[in-house]
């Protein structure tokens, strides 16, 4: 995300909840949010603004963002059900993201799935957004605590 985007949207905070920001705070939350993209830090400001009490945690914001990984995973469902219909068992699916791919191989892939008898197709949306969402998350972890360049350069001798 971009600071000044960040900047903006803690000091929305700031002003609707009547708390005071310093350069501490500012700093704390900046290191654990940064990661998010520009427009998931905004929505997820705007429903704070509109659902909040008091000003958010850090937990509270990755919450609202994080929250987005269901609705994804929906998305990437439906794109799978599609898939079914338009290639069928025979051709190779064509999604819009690598991550639902990597789902559909966690759940023996594509001939597998489309193997399936169509009564156990409750069963398998269930394993697939169970699937989804755990390795969205692990995505998003991942993304977190990946260094950045300078870092990990000190860290190996400044190769």
């Amino acid at each position: 995300m971009r600071k000044n985007i960040f900047v903006g949207g803690l000091k929305q905070l700031a002003t609707a909840f009547n708390t005071e920001v310093n350069r501490a705070k500012v700093q704390v939350y900046w290191e654990n949010l940064q990661d998010l993209s520009d427009e998931d830090f905004k929505r997820a400001v705007k429903y704070l603004l509109r659902s909040n009490q008091f000003f958010p945690t850090i937990a509270e914001i990755r919450k609202v963002v994080e929250g987005d990984i269901e609705a994804e995973g929906i998305d990437a469902w439906q794109e799978v059900e599609e898939q079914f219909r338009v290639t069928g068992y025979y051709r190779a699916p064509r999604f819009s993201h690598p991550l639902i791919y990597e789902v559909v191989q966690a759940l023996g892939g594509w001939k597998q799935i489309c193997s399936l008898p169509i009564n156990e197709n409750q069963y398998l949306r269930a394993n697939f957004l169970k699937t989804y969402r755990v390795l969205r998350q692990r995505e998003k972890r991942d993304e977190i605590f990946e260094l950045p360049a300078r870092e990990r350069k000190e860290i190996e001798g400044g190769k």
